[in-house]
C-alpha cells in the first residue's frame, strides 16, 4: 500500500467516526432538549394547576353552582346571563383541556400530575358531565368533550 492509499483510509476513518460522533452528539441533545421542554410544559401547568383564582373559580363550580339540567345551567351561567361565571367555566374547562391535550401526546406523563389535581377534574367532570354535550355542542367543541372525558377515564383508570 502506497502512503497516499493510507493517508485516503485514515481519511475517511476519521470522516465517518466524525459523522457518528456528531450523530450521538445529535441524539443527546435532542434527548436533552425533549426533556427540558417537558420539565417546561410540567413547570408552567403546575403554576397555573395551584393559581389562586383557578382554584378559586373551581371551588366555585364544585360547591357553589347548580343546575337542573343544561337550559338551567345556560340561565344561570351562560354568557348573556351571567359573563362573569360563564368565563370561570370556560377558564377551569380550558385548563383541564390543556392538560388532556398535552397527556395524550405524550409531552407530559400522568406520573407528573399532582394529586389535588387529579382530584379537581375528577370533581370537574362529574358536576358537568350531564351538562358536556350540549354546552359543547353549541360550542361546535365535541373535541373538548371528548378531551375532559379522556382525562377523566386517564385518571379513573390511574386509582
Amino acid at each position: 500500500m502506497q502512503v497516499d492509499q493510507v493517508f485516503q483510509i485514515i481519511s475517511i476513518i476519521v470522516a465517518v467516526g466524525s459523522i457518528v460522533v456528531a450523530f450521538i452528539v445529535g441524539i443527546r441533545s435532542i434527548r436533552n432538549f425533549t426533556t427540558s421542554r417537558k420539565a417546561s410544559l410540567f413547570i408552567s401547568y403546575q403554576t397555573k394547576a395551584y393559581d389562586k383564582q383557578l382554584m378559586l373559580d373551581q371551588m366555585e363550580i364544585y360547591n357553589k353552582w347548580s343546575w337542573k339540567d343544561y337550559d338551567d345551567f345556560w340561565q344561570k351561567y351562560g354568557p348573556q346571563t351571567n359573563p362573569e361565571a360563564y368565563a370561570k367555566f370556560i377558564s377551569v374547562t380550558g385548563f383541564f383541556e390543556g392538560l388532556a391535550r398535552m397527556l395524550k401526546k405524550r409531552l407530559i406523563d400522568y406520573d407528573l400530575i399532582p394529586e389535588a389535581v387529579a382530584i379537581s377534574i375528577v370533581m370537574f367532570y362529574e358536576k358537568t358531565r350531564s351538562i358536556q354535550e350540549k354546552i359543547f355542542g353549541i360550542l361546535i367543541r365535541q373535541e373538548s368533550a371528548d378531551l375532559l372525558e379522556y382525562l377523566y377515564n386517564e385518571i379513573k383508570a390511574q386509582k
